[in-house]
């Protein structure tokens, strides 16, 4: 059975803490990581894990000032094709509104397809 650190253990650990847990298989090999940001973040991915890690600079609204964060591979890996997936969508979306659910779903997964 797998347990991460809750929210709120990794909230007194501060912003950028990291916990990697690492299963290989045969032949696969899967990375489950939860990262604490703004909030927790959980993400798995047979592909990479967390290392390596760099230092970004991000604002922190309570200091009121720029601190320096642990940014994981995972994280900066992941969230240019989420970006260029959300950018690819909105140029030949279907313009069609519907207020039945599984015809938004339809639509939806048409536009992914483009």
């Amino acid at each position: 059975m797998l347990t991460l650190k809750s929210d709120n253990e990794m909230k007194q650990q501060g912003r950028g803490t990291f916990e990697e847990w690492k299963s290989c298989g045969e032949g696969a090999a899967v990375a489950v990581v939860k990262w604490y940001d703004n909030k927790g973040v959980t993400l798995i991915s047979s592909f990479t894990g967390a290392e390596p890690t760099d230092e970004v600079v991000k604002y922190d609204k309570k200091s009121r000032k720029c601190v320096d964060i642990t940014r994981l591979h995972i994280v900066n890996l992941n969230m240019g094709g989420v970006d260029l997936a959300d950018f690819f969508l909105s140029l030949y979306r279907i313009l069609v509104r519907s207020k039945k659910l599984y015809h938004r779903l339809i639509f939806h997964m048409i536009d992914m397809t483009n």
